[in-house]
């Protein structure tokens, strides 16, 4: 999925071996947790986590910015650490539940378009929850008990909302039209919208547990919409023999996506050019041998 880091481990390797940074304020969280892991404190690793600002000035470009952003990371991360509730472990991504209800739910949007939009945004808000979770446990009330689980898109930036759209099939580009699907989805007191610095959205269709529908465990780009389509019209979809990828099927027994169904036609006609031409060839009469010479 975009903009959805699903394997810590492999982005912090990507970051430390190939210097490869995809999402620059993951970038700083992934690097305290391998220094944290490392046993530093708070002064060297600060120290640290400056440098690695400093050192990659195409991606850090306002260095004020980003220090005083790292900053706050490096405190709420002591924060935690002091009263126990810090975790340095590195968050992996197996699988998202997917429950009949949300399903049920989501399908009482009039169009297609409103519907895989909101199943998409199911899917990353699920994955926000787990990994907040993950870093920072359940939340507790002021009695000590747990806490409803809320589950939020969060900061719905351009880039964000841009990938949640793509997910989703959707064609659409200016964020004008994309924001008007929203406020479709709000309209069913599906989405609370919360105003403000990020423009948050919390999904109140979202449950904790439930009768399970399907599990997602393959999250590669353009796939995930996939497993929702799959459930709802079984037979309209299929998985092309070729490339792998999901595909709407044209015809009951369509076997390959149009890329590899053209790609396939035309190679079976170079195929049938050069079983034609062999034939054509073996048809020949022979030459007859020792035929007249001169004298």
């Amino acid at each position: 999925m975009r903009k959805v880091n699903l394997n810590e481990k492999e982005a912090l390797e990507n970051i430390l071996t190939n210097n490869v940074i995809e999402s620059p304020a993951e970038a700083i969280e992934l690097m305290m947790k391998y220094y944290i892991q490392k046993g530093l404190d708070r002064d060297d690793l600060e120290e640290e986590i400056f440098n690695f600002i400093n050192s990659h000035e195409d991606v850090y470009s306002n260095y004020d910015w980003w220090s005083e952003f790292a900053s706050k990371k490096i405190n709420k991360a002591f924060s935690l650490i002091d009263n126990g509730t810090y975790n340095a472990n590195l968050f992996t991504l197996d699988k998202v539940e997917v429950y009949k209800e949300e399903i049920e739910t989501i399908n009482c949007l009039e169009t297609d378009e409103l519907r895989n939009l909101a199943f998409i945004m199911l899917v990353y808000a699920k994955i926000n929850t787990m990994k907040r979770e993950f870093k920072i446990g359940r939340q507790i009330d002021e009695k000590g008990n747990l806490k409803d689980r809320e589950y939020w898109i969060s900061n719905l930036d351009t880039d964000c909302i841009t990938a949640i759209f793509t997910e989703a099939g959707s064609k659409r580009l200016a964020l004008e039209p994309r924001m008007k699907e929203l406020v479709e989805i709000i309209k069913h007191d599906m989405i609370e919208p919360r105003c403000g610095k990020n423009n948050n959205l919390k999904l109140l269709y979202v449950k904790d547990e439930g009768e399970v529908a399907f599990t997602i465990k393959d999250f590669s780009d353009d796939t995930v919409i996939f497993n929702y389509l799959l459930y709802c019209y079984p037979n309209a979809y299929t998985k092309c023999e070729k490339c792998g990828k999901y595909f709407k099927k044209q015809k009951k027994n369509q076997m390959y996506c149009f890329s590899c169904g053209h790609t396939k036609q035309l190679t079976d006609r170079q195929l049938e050019a050069k079983q034609k031409e062999k034939t054509k060839q073996k048809a020949k009469p022979a030459l007859l041998k020792g035929k007249g010479k001169r004298k």
